[in-house]
């Protein structure tokens, strides 16, 4: 079986929750790389525009849009291979000070993985 049939709802079209899944992971990274900070999910707001086809390229890119206190706003799209919007995200996190994150994760381990990151 094609790994594209894992990653599809209807034939040919990448599953939403797929789509939600590689834009929120995007934004994720844009908060870190740009600010250096980890953050927590605290919102995702999704547009299907149209079918994001499993068999074309897609692209997806992201841009910071605001910083409000602890909250990131990022607005994140998957592109088709006509340079075409497929998706539209706007993923919102939150960032937790040291003491809260590691609450929030619950294990001191992963937590101290994730925060050298941002301090190396």
């Amino acid at each position: 079986m094609d790994l594209k049939d894992y990653l599809t709802g209807y034939p040919d079209i990448v599953h939403g929750g797929v789509q939600c899944a590689i834009l929120g992971e995007l934004a994720w990274w844009a908060v870190f790389e740009w600010l250096k900070k980890v953050g927590i999910a605290k919102r995702v707001e999704l547009r299907f525009l149209r079918a994001a086809k499993a068999s074309s390229p897609l692209e997806a890119k992201g841009k910071i849009r605001e910083i409000k206190g602890m909250d990131v706003s990022v607005s994140a799209c998957i592109f088709n291979e006509e340079n075409k919007v497929c998706t539209k995200a706007l993923v919102t996190y939150y960032l937790p000070e040291r003491s809260e994150f590691i609450k929030i994760v619950g294990d001191e381990r992963i937590a101290e993985a994730y925060l050298s990151r941002q301090e190396g």
